[in-house]
């Protein structure tokens, strides 16, 4: 979120804005078609569904995709969360350091059950609201006319600019893994949708902010505007809000580490054939750990990786739901024309 406008105003300028609403009706109808699939399997997991639907062995070797996904996003935020602490805490100390110091609370949340995710998940969206008016306070400093004239450069800016940023989105593929342990599975289209909207207004009311305070040609020059613009918000008792705000902003990181994380290790213990994740889960944050001993994480690093993972982004959500639900079709089309 603290890159999302720059990125925005990279690709888009002050119409960056309306890559979020595409980006979160392509998410909506993206998760909408996974949940036609998975009503057809209400009570499979993720490796039970794949090899139900394409076989033993196809199924087992399909797992490998989303293990490998899940990991590279579980260990991205946890790499990317390392540097951000490095650069604005903690300069002097080891990568390998302070990765152990974040691997220690995402074990302890990721081995327990998807309950406990949901609970952990809405204890932090209620303690960090009060981020939302931090960056409103230096708004009388900016000019709404920054947004104007809309669509200013065409479509085809916007659109890539959508392509770009769709990763912002990323996460309602968890669906797959969570969908059988909800309770009451008639409001999952409710809630898919409820989320989906309350980060499509996160993101525009901090892009649109952002687009108002800067000037059109300096946000895009900006890695982190956000966290610049909180620069400005001052008060008599405190110096520095940026540093508090993004140091509570790592609690919302694990909201995104744990569902990735378990998504990872769930499937990979089944894969396995073990009943009990956490024990993968242990070694899989152990390898994270290690890795901070091995290569230290940079900004160069963290772009490439998530480039990797935009590419990443574009063919599961668009692409992957369709092709599933196609896939269930033909087959039920199959079964009903056999005789007997």
């Amino acid at each position: 979120m603290f890159t999302l406008p720059g990125k925005l105003a990279d690709h888009a300028g002050t119409d960056g804005w309306i890559c979020i609403v595409l980006d979160w009706l392509l998410v909506c109808l993206s998760g909408w078609i996974m949940l036609l699939t998975l009503r057809k399997y209400p009570s499979l997991t993720l490796p039970e569904l794949l090899e139900q639907l394409f076989g033993r062995w196809l199924g087992k070797l399909l797992m490998l995709l989303p293990i490998g996904y899940f990991m590279l996003i579980g260990w991205f935020n946890l790499a990317t969360t390392s540097i951000h602490i490095k650069n604005w805490f903690l300069p002097k100390t080891p990568p390998c350091v302070i990765l152990f110091l974040l691997a220690v609370p995402g074990y302890m949340i990721v081995r327990q059950g998807p309950s406990i995710h949901g609970r952990f998940c809405e204890l932090v969206f209620y303690m960090s609201i009060f981020m939302i008016l931090l960056p409103i306070m230096p708004l009388a400093q900016g000019h709404w006319l920054h947004l104007l004239p809309v669509v200013k450069e065409g479509w085809r800016p916007i659109l890539d600019g959508a392509v770009h940023t769709l990763n912002a989105f990323a996460g309602i593929e968890i669906i797959l893994l969570y969908y059988p342990c909800l309770q009451k599975k008639r409001y999952a289209l409710h809630g898919l949708l409820a989320a989906n909207t309350i980060t499509l207004i996160i993101y525009l009311y901090v892009t649109i902010i952002c687009f108002i305070y800067f000037s059109p040609d300096g946000i895009a020059r900006l890695d982190q505007p956000l966290l610049i613009l909180m620069k400005n918000v001052g008060f008599r008792f405190l110096e520095r809000l940026d540093s508090l705000a993004l140091a509570a902003y790592l609690l919302v990181i694990f909201t995104a580490l744990a569902p990735a994380a378990y998504s990872a290790t769930f499937t990979l213990s089944r894969l396995l054939g073990m009943p009990d994740h956490r024990r993968i889960a242990a070694w899989y944050f152990s390898a994270i750990v290690a890795t901070g001993l091995i290569v230290q994480p940079t900004w160069k690093m963290s772009l490439w990786w998530e480039q990797r993972i935009v590419n990443a982004v574009l063919v599961l959500l668009p692409f992957v739901p369709i092709a599933l639900y196609v896939y269930v079709w033909g087959m039920e089309q199959v079964r009903k024309r056999r005789p007997g």
